[in-house]
């Protein structure tokens, strides 16, 4: 990337236009520069920042895969209603009947299982 922008700034143009004595100068400021180790420090900065930004991705994805397998767990515990009978039975049962009353939830596990598995 350096190499790239060198060339796309001209600056190869721009150091021959300058004296020796100024390209020293230039040296000696851009050696203590990189001495002084704040590129160092910036790049292990990024780097501390990229790793905890791939660890909470990571945890995303974790949980979004476990929300996934919970809800097709949920589904494959469903009991199919299989025929209309079974259907036609359940409709007339009372409100509340103990022995199966379906509600919204259950009705909607049903055609959720029916879509997972035809």
């Amino acid at each position: 990337n350096a190499r790239q922008m060198f060339k796309f700034n001209k600056t190869s143009e721009y150091l021959r236009k300058l004296s020796p004595a100024l390209r020293k100068f230039l040296r000696r400021v851009v050696r203590k520069q990189d001495g002084s180790g704040a590129n160092r420090e910036s790049k292990l900065l990024l780097a501390r920042y990229k790793k905890e930004g791939a660890e909470a991705q990571m945890e995303k994805t974790r949980k979004r895969v476990a929300k996934k397998q919970a809800a097709s767990d949920a589904i494959d515990r469903v009991v199919a209603i299989l025929t209309v009978t079974e259907v036609e039975h359940l409709a007339n049962l009372p409100r509340g009947a103990p022995e199966g009353y379906y509600t919204v939830a259950l009705i909607d596990a049903q055609l959720d299982w029916h879509a997972k598995y035809g």
